[in-house]
């Protein structure tokens, strides 16, 4: 009977005590909510002022253009200036209003980190694809993207770097399927092209455009046979330059986590800012690889059926 008082007395103390800290635990909870409060509009307003030119110093050291930031930094410390004068002069007030302009400037540099390094993985894959002797309306279009991609970057435009950066992997993706030695050749051979067709042909002695009207009917004729082929071809062509693109990422992430873990050369908050932007890249070519795959399979199918 005494240890079982004994063992009643013990446990209830234990229980007392663990109120106890949890009763002090809540009492610290809202005493820092309590202080959090008693931040006024106005020092919230100057707070993220500041913010602001801390985010602005991080972009010249970072080697971004900044006059759209500070052109929105200036709007803020205007709408500032302007509500403390009439504080002074006891009338209404409202600094919340500069709060939405610190929103945006936080907004441009996470816009901005995500345009360049989408713009550096592009070029990589750019470099890794495209031939330097490779010439073309296809090879001018895609050269005219970067330099517009690059354009908008340096003009702060930064919302606009996404899709122009997916049109481009479409496009290099486009010209990896097509036959680029086909384009060699028509470059290598188009100031000859009308003395090459009026000459007669060695073997067959006959004007060469009957030989090469020839040979684009059967390759007409061929390609419709085989076209299933042909577009199952350019469907494993494209989970192919899918699947290089997500190498080239891979291989940039462990460069960034080299460069963050082991240098200490990027801030924290770039470095999770790029490695969000690194995921959502991977998850998306995960995302595509299977409908692509699933294509071919219904392809494949449909022929098994005819």
């Amino acid at each position: 009977m005494k240890n079982k008082l004994k063992l009643l007395i013990i446990f209830s103390l234990v229980i007392t005590l663990f109120i106890l800290l949890n009763i002090n635990q809540l009492a610290a909870s809202d005493s820092s909510s309590t202080e959090l409060s008693n931040i006024s509009i106005e020092d919230q307003a100057s707070l993220c002022i500041n913010n602001s030119e801390i985010i602005i110093q991080e972009m010249i050291q970072e080697g971004f253009n900044i006059q759209r930031l500070n052109d929105t930094l200036k709007q803020a410390r205007l709408l500032f200036d302007s509500q403390s004068i009439l504080k002074e002069q006891k009338r209404t007030t409202d600094f919340s209003r500069v709060i939405p302009l610190c929103s945006e400037i936080e907004a441009l540099q996470v816009l901005a980190l995500r345009a360049r390094e989408d713009f550096s993985v592009l070029l990589k894959v750019y470099n890794d694809n495209i031939d330097a002797n490779m010439i073309g309306p296809e090879i001018d279009e895609l050269n005219n993207m970067v330099s517009e991609i690059q354009s908008e970057i340096l003009s702060e435009r930064y919302e606009k770097v996404e899709p122009l950066v997916n049109s481009a992997y479409d496009k290099i993706s486009e010209i990896k399927s097509s036959n680029t030695g086909v384009n060699v050749f028509y470059s290598n051979t188009i100031g000859g092209i009308g003395s090459l067709l009026k000459a007669k042909n060695p073997i067959l002695q006959i004007e060469n455009y009957w030989v090469i009207g020839g040979f684009i009917f059967l390759l007409v004729f061929f390609l419709l046979i085989y076209k299933t082929s042909i577009r199952k071809w350019r469907i494993r062509n494209n989970i192919d330059s899918l699947r290089m693109r997500k190498k080239t990422v891979r291989e940039l992430i462990m460069k960034l986590q080299k460069d963050y873990f082991q240098y200490g050369k990027i801030p924290e908050g770039e470095y999770n800012i790029r490695t969000k932007k690194f995921a959502e890249i991977i998850r998306d070519i995960d995302r595509q690889i299977p409908l692509l795959q699933e294509e071919i399979a219904k392809i494949e199918t449909n022929k098994s059926l005819k």
